[in-house]
Formats: structure tokens, C-alpha cells, sequence
């Protein structure tokens, strides 16, 4: 294997991107030649520059899924580059990888396409057969399609993405235990969330769930930023809870990994999800997740064992959990305990950078 080229589209902060960048560290590290796309000026193309690693920008998002100059750019960096193996995560990134494969002279290079959660099932109708339509050339474009769950690739068989029922592999995220903060929360019940403020993610739920648990010292942190800032601020201040939401904003991953640290739990309502990072990262210090039992979440915890599912839209699912776990922190301990073993035991790092290795050699003989 002589060179990797990691494609992610998406070069904003949040778990994939995270996700990617270290693939691209511990693959380096461990001496191949890895060369990552992403979006121009972007926190990834800055992050992967700051680490040493070979990085290229360019603009998917200003130019467009369908733009044919960027189709033309990431075919000549393809050309100039001739990876051994090609990785694209998320279709933004994937379809103008699979379009220049289409073209003469692009080269034959292995290529690996992973989906980090489907996202075209909340579209409109007209949205959504487009956006299958693209995950279905991405996938059948590539030699092989990598899920982060076994819910993705239930969905991918379901609407016929593959070629064949043995073009996909499940491949869980993994996360570095060793650079975790310590677990150290206050006295007082204080819980999280940690994410992009997007209709995905729920984040207005929130403020409903602080309203329900009005009565009890509970505190919430809100780590993340975006579309939903404002209404959500709005909507925490109209039901007089300012003083006990605090929404810091984005924040870099080690400050808000700092932040979720001094925390009990990790509340998450997500209407969809893949395989998220952040709860993975809670479970493994100890703050118990209390999440939508959504895609990939229901691969991950157990519950009432380790962590804590609720249906979608269920705010007093939601409000009783962490009623629960605030008034028994004995239970709270026992859950955290529970979850740090299935971390350790299911979702390491080592263990998701080996089947990726071993994925590309497969792929090359």
C-alpha cells in the first residue's frame, strides 16, 4: 500500500470529521502515505495542516454536488496523486469521486465508500429519491461501501444501494481512550449535549426537557452551535431557564470534551443518527447517555444497563431518565461502570483502524 487518499467533504468540527482525522494520524503514524481532501479553508484543512499530515482543499461546498469543475479538480488530484486505495466518507465527498472514475484515464484505484448515517430519509419526497438516487451511484460506484452500523446497512439493502448483499461491510467507529479527560463532575446533577444546533440533532427538545424537570437542581450545558442557536436561545429564555441552560458555542474538541467531563450525562434527542462519536466519548468517561433509540445508538447501549433509550419526540421519556439518574447517582455510577467495559470492549480505536487496514489489503490483491 503506497498512498491513501481520505476524502471528507465536510470540513467542519463536529464527530466525523474528528473521526476522519485521526484515521489519517494513525495511519501516518504508522508510516503510510496518507493525503487528505477537504473542504478549502476549512477547521479539517487547518487541523489536518497543524498535525503534519498532506492536505488539499477544495470547494465542495461552494461549488456544489453537481458542479462538473469540481468533478474536473478532484480528477486531476486523483491523476497527480495515484493513491493505491481512495476513501470517501459521506456522499458530498463520494459523488464527484465516483463521477471522475467514469472518465478515461481517471485510473482504476480501489475505492472505499463510508456512510456516517443516512440523512435522506427526513427529505421531502422529490428531495429524497434525488438524494437516493446519489447515495445509490455512490455505492455501487465503489468496490466497497462501509457502514458504521448495522442500521445503515439495513437501510442500504432496503433501497438497493448495493450491487450485491456482500458489498458492504460494518465497520463501528472506534475512539483513542487515551486522550480522554478525567471524569470529574460537580455536586449538583449536570448534563450535556454536545453537538450541531440542527434539526437532526433536536436541540429545541431541550428546552422542553429542562422545563419538565423545572423542580429538580439540574443543570444543562449546550456544546455546539448552529442554524437553531437563535430559536433555541429564545426558547430557553421564554421559558425562564436561562439560568440553568448554558450554550457555550463551538467550542474545539478538547474544550468540549473538557466540558462534557464535568458532566453526569449526555442527553442527546436526535431524530437520526449513524454511529455518533460524542457518545461514544461520553460512555468511555464515565457520563451516562441518554439518547433517541435511533440507527446506530441502539447498537451501542444497552438499556437501562449502560445508558438510556427514548423514543424520538418523547419529552417526558426524556425528563424521566434523567429524573431517574439524577435522584439515584448509586444507578448513575453502576450505568457509567457498565458503559466504560462495552466502550473498551466493543468500539477501541485499535480495533477500527485494523479493520480498515485490513479492508484496503483486501481490496488490493
Amino acid at each position: 500500500m503506497n498512498r491513501v487518499l481520505q476524502v471528507v467533504a465536510d470540513g467542519r468540527a463536529g464527530g466525523g470529521s474528528s473521526h476522519v482525522l485521526q484515521l489519517c494520524r494513525s495511519m501516518a503514524d504508522g508510516g503510510l502515505d496518507v493525503h487528505l481532501l477537504t473542504e478549502r479553508d476549512s477547521h479539517v484543512e487547518s487541523q489536518a495542516a497543524t498535525v503534519g499530515l498532506n492536505v488539499s482543499g477544495l470547494p465542495f461546498f461552494r461549488a456544489g454536488r453537481l458542479d462538473p469543475r469540481l468533478w474536473l479538480d478532484v480528477g486531476r488530484l486523483m491523476r497527480r496523486l495515484a493513491p493505491s486505495v481512495i476513501h470517501a466518507h459521506g456522499a458530498r465527498g463520494a459523488l464527484p469521486i465516483a463521477a471522475s472514475r467514469m472518465w478515461p484515464g481517471s485510473g482504476r484505484s480501489p475505492f472505499v465508500y463510508t456512510v456516517h448515517g443516512y440523512h435522506f430519509l427526513a427529505k421531502r419526497k422529490a428531495a429524497r429519491r434525488l438524494a437516493a438516487s446519489a447515495e445509490r451511484f455512490c455505492s455501487r460506484s465503489a468496490d466497497r461501501t462501509v457502514f458504521v452500523c448495522e442500521h445503515d446497512r439495513a437501510i442500504a439493502r432496503r433501497w438497493h444501494f448495493l450491487q450485491s448483499s456482500r458489498a458492504g461491510d460494518v465497520i463501528y467507529n472506534g475512539i483513542d481512550l487515551s486522550d480522554l479527560p478525567s471524569h470529574r463532575p460537580p455536586e449538583r446533577f449536570a448534563m450535556a449535549f454536545l453537538g450541531r444546533l440542527t434539526p437532526q440533532k433536536n436541540p429545541l427538545m431541550l428546552a422542553d426537557i429542562m422545563e419538565r424537570l423545572r423542580d429538580l437542581p439540574v443543570d444543562l450545558r449546550i456544546i455546539g452551535d448552529g442554524d437553531l442557536r437563535d430559536e433555541l436561545e429564545g426558547r430557553v429564555a421564554a421559558k425562564g431557564l436561562a439560568d440553568r441552560v448554558l450554550i457555550t458555542g463551538e467550542l474545539s474538541r478538547t474544550e468540549a470534551l473538557r466540558e462534557l467531563s464535568r458532566c453526569h450525562a449526555l442527553i442527546l434527542p436526535s431524530r437520526w443518527e449513524g454511529l455518533p462519536i460524542a457518545v461514544l466519548e461520553a460512555m468511555a468517561m464515565g457520563v451516562v447517555a441518554v439518547t433517541s433509540a435511533v440507527g446506530g445508538l441502539t447498537e451501542m447501549i444497552e438499556p437501562g444497563k449502560s445508558g438510556w433509550l427514548i423514543s424520538p419526540e418523547d419529552i417526558d421519556g426524556f425528563a424521566h431518565a434523567v429524573r431517574t439518574l439524577a435522584r439515584d447517582r448509586d444507578l448513575a455510577a453502576g450505568m457509567a461502570e457498565n458503559a466504560k467495559r462495552l466502550v473498551l470492549d466493543r468500539f477501541a480505536w485499535d480495533r477500527t483502524l485494523e479493520a480498515h487496514l485490513s479492508l484496503y489489503q483486501r481490496l488490493m490483491v
